[in-house]
C-alpha cells in the first residue's frame, strides 16, 4: 500500500524538477511567452523563480516523505491544537500534513481509524 502511494508522489516529483529545470535552459524562451502581460518586464525573472520553485517542490517531493510518520487514531481528539503540541508540532503543521480534517476537533463516534501524517523531523 505505501509502495503504492509513492509511485504518483515520486512520478509527480519528478516531472516538477523537469519542468523546472526546462524553466532555466532548453524552454526559457517558451516559457517567458507565457508570463501574463503585466509581467513583461521581469518575465526572465518570474521564468528562473518559477524554476527554482519547481525543481525544489519536486525534489522534496521525492527525497521528504521519510521524514513522516503515521499515527494511528480511534477515538476523538477533541483539541487538535493541544494535540499538535503534544506531538511536537503546531495546529498548522497538522493541517498542512492532514487537510482532509475539517474542523478543529476529529469527532469519533464510531471508533474508526484514522492515519494522521506527523513529520518526524524538521518542525
Amino acid at each position: 500500500m505505501q509502495l503504492l502511494r509513492r509511485i504518483p508522489q515520486v512520478v509527480l516529483g519528478a516531472a516538477l524538477a523537469y519542468a523546472g529545470i526546462g524553466h532555466l535552459t532548453t524552454n526559457r524562451t517558451e516559457f517567458q511567452a507565457q508570463v501574463p502581460t503585466i509581467l513583461k518586464s521581469i518575465a526572465d525573472f518570474v521564468v528562473l523563480a518559477s524554476g527554482v520553485v519547481e525543481i525544489v517542490l519536486g525534489l522534496s517531493l521525492i527525497f521528504l516523505w521519510r521524514y513522516r510518520g503515521k499515527l494511528e487514531i480511534d477515538s476523538t481528539i477533541t483539541d487538535l491544537a493541544s494535540f499538535a503540541i503534544g506531538q511536537g508540532i503546531n495546529y498548522k503543521i497538522l493541517k498542512i500534513h492532514n487537510p482532509w480534517l475539517r474542523d478543529k476537533k476529529l469527532l469519533n463516534l464510531s471508533k474508526k481509524k484514522y492515519f494522521l501524517e506527523i513529520p518526524t523531523e524538521g518542525y
